[in-house]
């Protein structure tokens, strides 16, 4: 009936779990695939209304005050440029701010950096950009003594594929309840 399918879905929708995988990267794997037109910067807090443009965020969103967050507690943000336009960006924190890592006990030492909020606008996807600046942000942290952790939702294949071509090990799997869209600790 009408009403038991209203009440299955709801009871899907109301409570599920999401996968992570805890990943790191230790030692960065180069690759060549790199477009000579695309060219890589580390952005700074002058930068955050193009890096809300790219996103998408508009006004005062809680998004652009996470962004904020980030760089005020020495999160760093790395860019790709296409034809002079930001098209891609990744950030990498020094404390596991977003919502989902503390829920997940997501802990850093002191030369661990977390890997966040990649975007890249879509219709630059499926080109390499946003691999390619990760390999070139990584290899940048890395020379500074960095290592780098992520949380991959398993179920993002796209993401998962990039993380295995950058040579990042699983140390760890991870499992979040939500209920009604929120992540319970």
């Amino acid at each position: 009936s009408l009403l038991s399918t209203f009440v299955r879905r709801i009871k899907r929708e109301a409570l599920h779990t999401q996968r992570w995988d805890l990943m790191t990267i230790s030692r960065i794997h180069s690759d060549s695939t790199r477009s000579p037109g695309w060219k890589f910067s580390e952005l700074s807090v002058e930068s955050l209304p193009c890096i809300a443009a790219l996103y998408g965020w508009w006004g005062n969103s809680p998004q652009y005050d996470r962004a904020s967050r980030h760089f005020a507690n020495g999160g760093r943000c790395f860019g790709a440029y296409a034809d002079g336009m930001l098209v891609a960006a990744t950030w990498l924190l020094r404390q596991p701010e977003p919502v989902s890592c503390r829920a997940l006990k997501v802990t850093l030492s002191e030369n661990e950096l977390l890997a966040v909020d990649s975007y890249t606008s879509p219709i630059f996807r499926d080109r390499g950009i946003q691999t390619a600046l990760k390999q070139w942000a990584y290899a940048k942290a890395h020379a500074e003594g960095f290592t780098i952790k992520a949380l991959v939702p398993r179920d993002n294949k796209a993401i998962s594929a990039v993380w295995r071509k950058l040579g990042a090990e699983h140390i760890d799997s991870r499992t979040q309840w939500h209920i009604l869209g929120q992540a319970i600790d």
